[in-house]
């Protein structure tokens, strides 16, 4: 059972119901919230490749100082003469493998 008001009028006076070409269709709707996501996406991408290259941009530069740094004391560091030593341990370990093959065989 249905009741009518005539004071409860929805419609505001003196407006006029959409035309339908003003209706966003469904299909214009979708479209629109897809390039919007699409446009936040590409916004979004845009950032970190910004944030990105800052950061390479920061770890040239402390490798460029890094490199400076070591130039510098390179001429003051001492000599290690230890590839004598180091040669005569693995000729030595060298042949102890090769003793230990021939003992196997």
């Amino acid at each position: 059972m249905r009741f009518y008001f005539p004071e409860r009028n929805t419609a505001p006076q003196g407006s006029q119901p959409p035309r339908k070409s003003e209706k966003k269709s469904e299909k214009e709707r979708i479209l629109e919230a897809q390039s919007t996501e699409k446009r936040k996406v590409k916004e979004k991408c845009l950032q970190q490749a910004r944030r990105r290259e800052e950061i390479l941009a920061l770890l040239r530069k402390q490798r460029e100082k890094r490199i400076v740094k070591e130039l510098i004391s390179y001429p003051y560091k001492p000599k290690i003469k230890t590839d004598q030593v180091s040669r005569q341990k693995v000729s030595e370990a060298d042949l102890m493998d090769q003793e230990a093959v021939k003992a196997l065989k």
